[in-house]
């Protein structure tokens, strides 16, 4: 179990690092088409509820009751849904990850609200940049180059949305946006 877990670990951080290599090099291709946002995020979350409940966390996913239709690439969108929630369950010690799905102004919105270490105004303010990762990252979570969170904002803004994240401070949580425009 544990080479299987640190292989994933090790095929996540290529493809990252892949990604990065074909979005600096003009490259990176997108397949756009219809998405049903909602149906796709609760299938990341049900993915991703055994590695919550092995830590010990709440998972909560609060969705919205009809699809919510996006133009984007959904393996794309999905990698960044995953990572935004992997992330949350990885860096958070106790409690849980809240993941809500609302709908507003054109716009579909995604919010991953754990109860984590929590940001510091500077570290939000470098938090997506490449090679960058929280003071207390390596804490909980050793592995990962800091590029996770940087090729996430490269893909959605290529989406026409945006990726961003919002703190009280340390050891108060924090929440990870997604926001993609509406078909």
């Amino acid at each position: 179990n544990k080479i299987y877990e640190s292989n994933e670990r090790l095929i996540k951080l290529v493809d990252d690092l892949l990604d990065l290599s074909h979005m600096e090099g003009g490259k990176m291709k997108f397949n756009f088409a219809k998405v049903d946002f909602s149906k796709m995020t609760k299938s990341v979350a049900e993915e991703l509820a055994p590695q919550a409940e092995k830590r010990e966390l709440k998972l909560k996913y609060v969705g919205l009751e009809k699809p919510a239709w996006v133009w984007a690439d959904e393996e794309k969108l999905r990698q960044v849904a995953m990572n935004l929630i992997d992330n949350a369950i990885k860096y958070t010690e106790k409690g849980g990850v809240e993941i809500n799905l609302k709908q507003s102004d054109g716009f579909i919105r995604l919010a991953i609200k754990d109860t984590g270490f929590g940001i510091t105004k500077k570290e939000i303010g470098n938090l997506f940049q490449k090679f960058v990762r929280g003071a207390n990252a390596p804490r909980l979570h050793t592995e990962g180059a800091g590029i996770g969170l940087y090729v996430a904002k490269q893909l959605i803004e290529a989406q026409k949305g945006r990726v961003w994240a919002e703190s009280e401070g340390e050891n108060k949580g924090s929440t990870f946006f997604l926001e993609i425009p509406i078909d």
